[in-house]
C-alpha cells in the first residue's frame, strides 16, 4: 500500500554494466528475487547491495587512510542515499544523509567523500553526474552545481540556480541539464558552465512542469527524460527541448504515480520511474503502457524504503534504497 499522498509534498522539498566491473556480493538464491514471478520468464534480477565501499571490495587512498588515524575515522558507510551516476569505472552516490559524495573507482579499487564544492561545505547534495572533466554534484541549498576532479579541487561552479536537483550529462553534446525546480524549468550548460537553453514553464499544458526533479540522458535515442514530479508524470524532450511525449498520472493504482522520483532508461528504451511512496520502481514503454513493477515496502533484497535516484549502466541499474542506507543492484534481461 502507498503512504499517505499528503507526505508528497513535504519530501519533495526535502530528501529527495554490461557492468563487468562491478564487484558482486554472493547471494543465496533463495533470497535473490526475480520479476515477473515463475513460471514467467524472468526480465529483472536481484543482483546485490552496496552499503559502502567495502561491498565493491574498494579500499580508501592513503592519506585518507592516514589522516583517519590520526583525527578519527570518517563514515564511509551510506546513510542516506538520495542519487547515483555510474559511468565507465566511476560510481557516485549522492548521501544527504553526510552531506557528502561517495566516489567509488573500480578501475584503481579505492573510494573516496566528497564534502566541498567551490571553497564550502556541501550542505544538500541531492544530485551527481559524471562527466568527461570530473563529478558535477548539485547542491540545492548552496543553489548552485559544481564540477570536482578526483583530487577534490573545484573546475566549475554553476551558480544562482533555482533548487538545482537532478543532473543529466549528454557525453555526444558535452552539455550538462540541470533541473531548476522552483523555477520549474530544465536548463543545459557548457562544459565552462556556460547557458546554452532553457526551457518549461509552471503548468500543466505538455511541455510545461511542476516541480521537476529527477534527470536521465538517453544517448541512443537522443532523448532528456525529465520527472515532472507534482505533475504526477515523466516528460521526454528532444535535444532541442522540443518534447516528444510524456507517460504516467496521478494515481493509486499500477501504472500510476504518487511521488515520481528517479528516471532512467535501459539498453532496449524502456523507461524505469522510481516512486517513493509506492516503495516499487515502474517500467514502461514509449507509449506509456506499464510493462512490470518490482519492488514493496521493506529491508530485504529487492524492497525499498522511500527510494529516490536510479541509473542505468550497461544492462544493470542502481537504485538509490534512501532509507534503509543502501543502493540495490538488479540486472535487467532482454
Amino acid at each position: 500500500m502507498p503512504r499517505p499522498a499528503w507526505m508528497a509534498l513535504a519530501l519533495l522539498l526535502g530528501t529527495w554494466v554490461a557492468c563487468a566491473t562491478v564487484p558482486t556480493v554472493p547471494v543465496s538464491p533463495a533470497l535473490a528475487p526475480a520479476w515477473p514471478a515463475p513460471p514467467e520468464k524472468a526480465r529483472i534480477a536481484y543482483v546485490s547491495t552496496i552499503r559502502g565501499p567495502r561491498d565493491l571490495g574498494l579500499r580508501k587512498p592513503f592519506f585518507q587512510r592516514l589522516r583517519e588515524l590520526i583525527v578519527g575515522s570518517l563514515p564511509g558507510a551510506l546513510a542516506q542515499p538520495v542519487a547515483v551516476a555510474v559511468a565507465d569505472d566511476r560510481m557516485a552516490i549522492a548521501d544527504a544523509g553526510c552531506g557528502c559524495v561517495h566516489v567509488f573507482d573500480l578501475a584503481k579499487k579505492t573510494s573516496y567523500l566528497v564534502r566541498n564544492g567551490g571553497g564550502a561545505e556541501l550542505l544538500s547534495p541531492v544530485g551527481v553526474a559524471l562527466g568527461s572533466r570530473g563529478l558535477w554534484i548539485a547542491d540545492s541549498a548552496r543553489r548552485a552545481v559544481f564540477l570536482i576532479d578526483p583530487h577534490g579541487k573545484t573546475l566549475q561552479t554553476i551558480p544562482e540556480l533555482e533548487r538545482p536537483t537532478g543532473l543529466a550529462w549528454d557525453a555526444a553534446g558535452s552539455r550538462l541539464f540541470i533541473a531548476e525546480t522552483l523555477a520549474h524549468r530544465v536548463c543545459a550548460f557548457t562544459e565552462q558552465g556556460g547557458r546554452l537553453l532553457c526551457f518549461g514553464a509552471r503548468g500543466r499544458e505538455p511541455g510545461d512542469f511542476n516541480y521537476p526533479t529527477h534527470l536521465t540522458f538517453a544517448e541512443g535515442p537522443g532523448l532528456l527524460l525529465v520527472t515532472d514530479a507534482m505533475n504526477f508524470r515523466v516528460q521526454a524532450f528532444r535535444a532541442s527541448g522540443e518534447l516528444a511525449f510524456a507517460l504516467g498520472k496521478a494515481g493509486n493504482g499500477s501504472g500510476d504515480f504518487s511521488h515520481p522520483k528517479g528516471v532512467a532508461v535501459d539498453p532496449d528504451g524502456n523507461i524505469y520511474v522510481v516512486d517513493a511512496l509506492f516503495d516499487r520502481v515502474q517500467i514502461f514503454d514509449h507509449s506509456g503502457r506499464l510493462l512490470l513493477g518490482l519492488g514493496g515496502a521493506g529491508a530485504g533484497p529487492g524492497q525499498f524504503w522511500l527510494p529516490s535516484g536510479i541509473a542505468f549502466h550497461g544492462n544493470r541499474f542502481f537504485v538509490a534504497d534512501t532509507h534503509n542506507g543502501r543502493v540495490q543492484v538488479f540486472r535487467y534481461e532482454p
